[in-house]
Protein backbone atom coordinates (compact mmCIF):
# COMPACT_ATOMS: atom_id res chain seq x y z
CA UNK A 1 0.00 0.00 0.00
CA UNK A 2 2.81 2.42 0.90
CA UNK A 3 4.49 1.87 -2.48
CA UNK A 4 1.20 2.52 -4.26
CA UNK A 5 0.68 5.79 -2.37
CA UNK A 6 4.26 6.90 -2.99
CA UNK A 7 4.11 5.87 -6.64
CA UNK A 8 0.96 7.93 -7.07
CA UNK A 9 2.62 10.95 -5.43
CA UNK A 10 -0.15 11.00 -2.83
CA UNK A 11 0.49 12.83 0.44
CA UNK A 12 -0.12 10.65 3.50
CA UNK A 13 0.87 10.20 7.14
CA UNK A 14 1.20 7.19 9.40
CA UNK A 15 -0.38 7.07 12.83
CA UNK A 16 -1.17 4.41 15.40
CA UNK A 17 -3.84 3.74 17.97
CA UNK A 18 -1.75 5.21 20.77
CA UNK A 19 -1.42 8.56 18.98
CA UNK A 20 -5.17 8.70 18.31
CA UNK A 21 -5.65 8.80 22.07
CA UNK A 22 -2.58 10.91 22.90
CA UNK A 23 -3.61 13.68 20.50
CA UNK A 24 -7.29 13.56 21.54
CA UNK A 25 -8.48 12.84 18.00
CA UNK A 26 -11.86 14.24 17.06
CA UNK A 27 -14.27 14.29 14.13
CA UNK A 28 -15.35 17.62 12.71
CA UNK A 29 -16.93 19.42 9.77
CA UNK A 30 -15.81 22.42 7.76
CA UNK A 31 -16.64 23.92 4.36
CA UNK A 32 -14.80 21.02 2.65
CA UNK A 33 -16.74 18.33 4.54
CA UNK A 34 -15.96 15.81 7.26
CA UNK A 35 -12.49 15.43 8.70
CA UNK A 36 -10.68 13.40 11.34
CA UNK A 37 -8.43 15.69 13.38
CA UNK A 38 -5.31 14.14 14.88
CA UNK A 39 -3.20 16.73 16.66
CA UNK A 40 -3.06 19.73 14.31
CA UNK A 41 -3.71 17.70 11.14
CA UNK A 42 -7.04 17.09 9.42
CA UNK A 43 -7.68 13.99 7.32
CA UNK A 44 -10.54 13.38 4.88
CA UNK A 45 -9.89 9.65 4.48
CA UNK A 46 -8.40 6.83 6.56
CA UNK A 47 -6.78 3.70 5.13
CA UNK A 48 -6.60 0.88 7.68
CA UNK A 49 -3.94 -1.73 6.82
CA UNK A 50 -4.41 -5.42 7.58
CA UNK A 51 -3.85 -6.28 11.24
CA UNK A 52 -5.17 -8.70 13.84
CA UNK A 53 -6.40 -6.56 16.76
CA UNK A 54 -8.00 -3.16 17.10
CA UNK A 55 -8.89 -1.15 20.18
CA UNK A 56 -12.52 -0.45 21.00
CA UNK A 57 -11.74 3.28 21.16
CA UNK A 58 -10.27 3.19 17.65
CA UNK A 59 -13.35 1.46 16.25
CA UNK A 60 -15.62 3.97 17.96
CA UNK A 61 -13.65 6.89 16.50
CA UNK A 62 -13.71 5.35 13.00
CA UNK A 63 -17.43 4.68 13.34
CA UNK A 64 -18.07 8.29 14.37
CA UNK A 65 -15.96 9.50 11.41
CA UNK A 66 -17.88 7.25 9.00
CA UNK A 67 -21.28 8.29 10.39
CA UNK A 68 -20.35 11.93 9.87
CA UNK A 69 -19.51 11.23 6.22
CA UNK A 70 -15.79 10.44 6.45
CA UNK A 71 -14.14 7.81 4.26
CA UNK A 72 -12.70 4.70 5.97
CA UNK A 73 -11.28 1.84 3.91
CA UNK A 74 -9.94 -1.42 5.31
CA UNK A 75 -7.24 -2.96 3.13
CA UNK A 76 -6.67 -6.68 3.31
CA UNK A 77 -7.78 -8.64 6.36
CA UNK A 78 -9.90 -6.69 8.83
CA UNK A 79 -9.25 -7.15 12.55
CA UNK A 80 -11.66 -9.53 14.28
CA UNK A 81 -11.04 -9.58 18.02
CA UNK A 82 -13.99 -11.07 19.89
CA UNK A 83 -14.54 -8.03 22.12
CA UNK A 84 -14.97 -5.70 19.13
CA UNK A 85 -16.62 -7.98 16.58
CA UNK A 86 -20.08 -6.45 17.03
CA UNK A 87 -18.89 -2.84 16.61
CA UNK A 88 -16.67 -3.82 13.67
CA UNK A 89 -19.60 -5.42 11.86
CA UNK A 90 -21.66 -2.25 12.44
CA UNK A 91 -18.83 -0.12 11.05
CA UNK A 92 -18.47 -2.30 7.96
CA UNK A 93 -22.24 -2.25 7.38
CA UNK A 94 -22.20 1.53 7.74
CA UNK A 95 -19.35 1.73 5.23
CA UNK A 96 -21.30 -0.34 2.70
CA UNK A 97 -24.42 1.82 2.96
CA UNK A 98 -22.68 5.22 2.64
Amino acid sequence: MMHWLLGGHLDFDFTDEHLLVEFSSTVGQDDRGTFLEIGEMKYRAVLVPPFVTIRQTTLQLLQKFTQAGGQVDFTGQTPRPLSTLNLLSKLLILKKTN
